[in-house]
């Protein structure tokens, strides 16, 4: 709730909030586990992210309000019960473990998967075992990196038995070169264009291992025996960064 209101009161400072506050949300009752100043500050928040993405984002991306990506983190396992060979990641040339995160477009980390052994854990999978159908709002748009596309349509065709409504206009993502088909100079443009966009918005991963060694790879490998011990430590990490620039 901290981080809420820090943002809103650098966004929009006092007057706005007040006049939210006491005249556009007392119109109509929200239900839920909160203050109702709690909730009127949360419903602020999300209607500022839609509208910052509006204001802030390069042309072509003013809709995109969410990212989701993917990190590789060092590690040593030690689990004599279980097998290591699923922990090897080509990117660290040895044993990883894999998370995915989903920050919004004023780069707090909303939504963090579970950590998976890097062999095993693609991005794909990964994004429909996290079922943010559950968590995000039918007109947010969430920003991705190509390996991600590929399971998009599997996505919406799973919230369909839901009850809930996703299309391809809910993703943004960079446009892939058919066989034997060059892109063309606009595409290439937006290519870049999102590329661009995209590397402002990943920097969360190198703020949390620069206030956090244990999830910096450029210092020594992690030593844990079980998975979850490291995403829970993940999770406090990314629920304490903010406090940690105070």
């Amino acid at each position: 709730m901290k981080d809420i209101k820090d943002e809103l009161l650098e966004k929009l400072e006092y007057i706005p909030v007040y006049y939210f506050l006491t005249k556009l949300y007392t119109n109509q009752e929200y239900l839920g586990p909160y203050h109702e100043i709690e909730k009127g500050l949360i419903l602020l928040y999300h209607i500022v992210s839609v509208l910052a993405a509006n204001a802030y984002n390069p042309n072509d991306f003013e809709n995109v309000t969410l990212y989701i990506d993917g990190h590789n983190s060092k590690i040593k396992y030690y689990n004599p019960n279980e097998s290591s060979s699923g922990l090897y990641s080509y990117k660290l040339k040895g044993p990883g473990l894999r998370t995915q995160i989903v920050v919004d477009i004023n780069k707090s980390i909303l939504y963090i998967s579970n950590s998976e052994k890097c062999a095993k854990g693609n991005d794909g999978t990964m994004f429909l075992n996290m079922k943010l159908y559950r968590n995000i709002n039918s007109l947010d748009c969430i920003g991705m990196d190509g390996g991600y596309n590929l399971f998009v349509d599997k996505f919406i065709e799973n919230v369909i038995e839901y009850g809930y409504n996703y299309s391809q206009n809910n993703f943004v993502y960079p446009i892939r070169k058919e066989v034997s088909k060059n892109l063309t100079v606009n595409e290439l443009n937006y290519n870049s264009k999102f590329g661009s966009f995209r590397s402002e918005i990943k920097s969360q991963f190198s703020v949390l291992a620069s206030k956090f060694n244990r999830f910096n790879n450029n210092k020594a490998a992690l030593q844990m025996s079980d998975k979850k011990y490291y995403n829970l430590q993940f999770r406090v990490g990314a629920y304490l960064l903010p406090i940690v620039f105070i």
